[in-house]
């Protein structure tokens, strides 16, 4: 069930990011919003919107790992299928994109991954139509690095290298530590939950 819920998010994720792709403007941000919108209310398995609640649970250390895995593996196993798939519909910004995000330089890259996780979390907290809209929109209009997303950035750019896996990588990392760091400070309102 977990990696049926995490592919589905994946589609989810994939769609949204090849119409941001096609269009690159203020509209295909606020289509983001309504993904992120449409997988909480689905329950689906995002990474950026899963990591913090899975390593703050009460499962053991395994169990933590493997379903983290699961998820980023479901989400990836999409994002790459239908990135690719979407590659020869036509022309899109992929390839600038993903090329700008190449040459970013891996801390930088660290931080805005950090920043989408905080706000990926805040999203994933609330609940709340508006904050998630805000939300995307803000980590969209900064630039934030969402690794979900990226996958289909580069997969769509057909960019596939293993600096590329390894940025996607350190975004994982990053938004799995936004997404821990706001999950603790907010962990009395979690636990209420």
């Amino acid at each position: 069930m977990k990696i049926k819920k995490a592919i589905l998010a994946g589609i989810v994720v994939s769609i949204v990011g090849y119409n941001y792709l096609l269009n690159y403007d203020v509209l295909s941000k606020i289509v983001f919003s309504v993904a992120l919108i449409i997988i909480l209310t689905m329950n689906l398995n995002l990474f950026t919107s899963k990591v913090a609640t899975i390593l703050c649970s009460e499962l053991d250390t395994g169990s933590k790992i493997k379903d983290i895995s699961v998820i980023f593996l479901g989400n990836a196993i999409a994002c790459l299928f239908f990135g690719f798939l979407f590659s020869f519909l036509g022309e899109t910004h992929a390839e600038e994109i993903w090329e700008a995000k190449m040459q970013t330089n891996l801390f930088i890259a660290l931080y805005k991954a950090i920043v989408v996780g905080f706000l990926m979390q805040i999203a994933a907290t609330c609940r709340h139509d508006l904050v998630t809209v805000g939300v995307v929109l803000l980590f969209i209009g900064t630039g934030g690095e969402h690794s979900i997303a990226n996958i289909v950035y580069m997969s769509v750019a057909r960019a596939f290298s293993f600096k590329a896996v390894f940025y996607i990588l350190i975004c994982a990392i990053g938004n799995a530590i936004g997404g821990l760091t706001i999950y603790l400070l907010n962990r009395e309102k979690n636990l209420v939950s």
